[in-house]
């Protein structure tokens, strides 16, 4: 596996944390924690079944294992997302402008958390040990 893949895997786990948090926290503020219960129970069950198939069965390996893990993070999100729209109508009016006005202050600090990542995953794969020093 190369350390690009293993950084793309990382960002898709950091991106989906919050969207997944913004989520909860309307549904949470709207009295729907039914919602996040539900859709938790199906990423896991979905997740070990994932996990099991993608790994032991298609032999898929640290990939397989890192897609389910993916998956199992961005299923609640998009259930979470289908939920607010049409369980939602009075406060959900849609996307604005304004909904992606506050975006720019996260990103730096999202860039900088992938780039720490991948200087460490680089920095210990092309350590060298030797019985020697």
């Amino acid at each position: 596996m190369t350390t690009s893949l293993l950084i793309f895997f990382f960002f898709l786990t950091c991106i989906s944390f919050d969207v997944s948090s913004t989520y909860q926290m309307f549904l949470q503020s709207q009295s729907k924690n039914k919602i996040i219960a539900y859709l938790a129970t199906i990423s896991i069950s979905l997740h070990v079944l994932l996990s099991w198939l993608l790994t032991v069965q298609f032999k898929f390996g640290l990939n397989g294992a890192l897609t389910s893990t993916i998956l199992a993070y961005w299923i609640p999100n998009l259930g979470q997302l289908v939920s607010i729209m049409t369980k939602c109508p009075d406060t959900w009016k849609g996307f604005s402008f304004m909904t992606f006005k506050d975006l720019s202050s996260t990103f730096p600090s999202l860039l900088k958390k992938i780039y720490k990542k991948k200087l460490k995953v680089k920095s210990s794969c092309t350590r060298t040990t030797s019985l020697f020093t």
